[in-house]
């Protein structure tokens, strides 16, 4: 007992160990007082030999914190090489995932080491994982079944839309996240050609609710993180995927209709881009679009009139809207270039939609254009735009100048009268009589 105390109060006056205020409160004296040297340096080496065991335990820590991040980064290389060698592994889309998840636990830890192992992962997934062309061998049964493989796709986009923690802000997760999904969703595809769940030009019937869901959380969560890039590039590399969502890419273009709101204006714009470009695939590279665009022409048509009808609280928004409005109906007319246009929309709905956006005042003269257009398409006459409230012209620096100097109270600062006659001098300078008049 004499020997702890020794060793407390010597941790104590070496600023290692605090008191407890109980052991204040009951003894005021210090137990290393009644100490010699010969006890005291016998204390100072069992200091020594605690502190050093001390730094022994924070330096193996460091060490292992040290060797695991190198065994990571020796895993992934491993990996690298090994998805370069065998592409046609069936073991590389079910490393897909867990990878990704890796990514994004590193990249919440949030420390420059998990920083840098989140971005080799990243490189290698894009650039070896789902960069293999080759289908898996083995494609149809374990662990390359649709049924496997559709689960995986389903957490490849839930985890692009809700990334936890801080991985969903970082620059880098988006493009993985995507190489990810659309490396399953061309597997999907094959796998489900070939057990006969699909024909050739047609969509996976698992890719599709996928993607469903997929548009549905776009459309109705604001803190989604997926963009309308994710969707385009699966649906330029699988038409038949966008054919089989053209009802959902049009309720997009009813969002938000009804009321002013950004939110709607941006899920109006990009409803209308995605839907675009979906038609533009066109009937020679996907028959599938044109037959579904035929088949949702009704759906598609009473959309577009709901976009142009809604109302915007941005003037450029509106006139971006119209526009993109437009080429939807030009790319949608493409698809039946031999029957008009106004056999393909409802041209009266369409009308009374350019009608009701002109009430409003204020259109850009590119939205009038854009709307006007779309009537001469229709062969509808457009009705006359109701002109903005016009702007006050700026005023130039100069003359702004002369409003300052005009404002300044007589006798202010720097300005002095001099003279019978009241004319003023600035920075209290007398001005010079002009010599030729006292002459005369």
């Amino acid at each position: 007992e004499k020997k702890a105390a020794a060793i407390k109060a010597a941790l104590v006056k070496a600023g290692a160990l605090k008191e407890n205020d109980e052991d204040e409160s009951d003894s005021d004296s210090d137990p290393a007082d009644g100490m010699d040297d010969e006890a005291m340096f016998g204390i100072d080496k069992l200091l020594g030999r605690a502190f050093k065991s001390q730094r022994e335990d924070i330096n193996r820590k460091k060490n292992l914190v040290r060797a695991t991040r190198d065994f990571k980064f020796r895993v992934l290389s491993l990996l690298e090489l090994y998805a370069k060698c065998q592409p046609a592994s069936p073991y590389l889309p079910g490393a897909a995932l867990p990878l990704l998840g890796a990514m994004q636990d590193a990249l919440v830890a949030g420390t420059p080491q998990s920083a840098a192992l989140a971005e080799r992962i990243g490189g290698v997934l894009t650039k070896s994982v789902c960069h293999a062309k080759d289908l898996p061998t083995g494609a149809g049964a374990e662990p390359v079944d649709a049924e496997s493989i559709a689960g995986e796709l389903k957490l490849a986009i839930r985890a692009a839309a809700k990334p936890a923690g801080a991985g969903g802000d970082a620059k880098g997760f988006a493009k993985p996240a995507t190489a990810v999904a659309m490396y399953l969703l061309r597997v999907l595809e094959a796998v489900s050609r070939m057990e006969k769940k699909s024909g050739e030009d047609e969509a996976s019937p698992d890719a599709v609710s996928a993607y469903r869901d997929a548009l549905e959380a776009f459309r109705t969560n604001k803190r989604c993180r997926i963009k309308a890039p994710f969707f385009q590039s699966a649906f330029e590399r699988h038409p038949p995927l966008a054919a089989a969502l053209l009802p959902e890419l049009a309720a997009l273009l009813n969002a938000g209709a009804d009321k002013e709101s950004s939110r709607g204006e941006y899920l109006r714009a990009e409803g209308a881009k995605l839907l675009t470009n979906a038609l533009s695939l066109g009937r020679r590279r996907s028959p599938a679009v044109g037959v579904a665009a035929s088949t949702h022409r009704a759906v598609i048509g009473s959309a577009l009139a709901a976009a142009v009808r809604a109302p915007c609280r941005n003037n450029a928004a509106r006139a971006e809207t119209a526009k993109l409005a437009v080429q939807c109906m030009e790319a949608l007319g493409r698809l039946s270039p031999d029957a008009p246009l106004s056999t393909v929309l409802d041209a009266d709905d369409i009308l009374g939609a350019v009608t009701k956006q002109f009430a409003v005042p204020g259109m850009p003269p590119k939205g009038v254009s854009a709307l006007t257009r779309a009537c001469t398409l229709l062969g509808k006459v457009a009705p006359e735009a109701v002109p903005g409230e016009p702007k006050e012209p700026k005023e130039s620096k100069e003359n702004k100048g002369d409003k300052k100097k005009g404002g300044k109270k007589e006798g202010g600062k720097g300005e002095k009268r001099k003279g019978p006659d009241g004319a003023k001098e600035k920075g209290g300078k007398k001005k010079k009589a002009k010599k030729t008049k006292k002459a005369a």
